[in-house]
């Protein structure tokens, strides 16, 4: 089985490839696509022309606006379902995220095993 995960603004690849070899270690007999956008606009073209199974979106994206985005996304019966993890760096952002009501939030400086604990959870579902 494959999974594509789609990063927003992530500024460390190796955060990338750490999280997608992590992820292939623990589901097993899985691979992980990586698929990266740094605006709405790279974002929305990969949501139309590849199968998206989770997104991780970097908080602090002034190009993307990432609330935004999120409520977007959760608004268009074709990519509602896609699951969205958030990064970031300010605690505020957990208030927000409450009232959005945003399930999964990581603050950095990220705990990896919750993070990766958590991933995998989404993906195996």
């Amino acid at each position: 089985m494959k999974f594509n995960l789609l990063f927003l603004s992530l500024d460390d690849i190796m955060v990338l490839e750490f999280i997608g070899y992590s992820l292939e270690e623990s589901l097993g007999d899985t691979s992980i696509g990586i698929l990266e956008a740094s605006n709405k606009d790279e974002a929305i073209h990969m949501l139309e022309s590849q199968k998206v199974d989770l997104i991780i979106s970097d908080m602090d994206m002034e190009t993307l606006q990432s609330f935004e985005f999120y409520e977007k996304i959760k608004l268009d019966n074709e990519y509602k379902h896609i699951p969205f993890v958030f990064l970031s760096s300010l605690e505020e952002d957990q208030n927000t995220a409450a009232v959005k009501e945003i399930e999964h939030l990581f603050v950095k400086p990220l705990d990896v095993d919750h993070l990766l604990q958590t991933l995998h959870n989404i993906l195996s579902k």
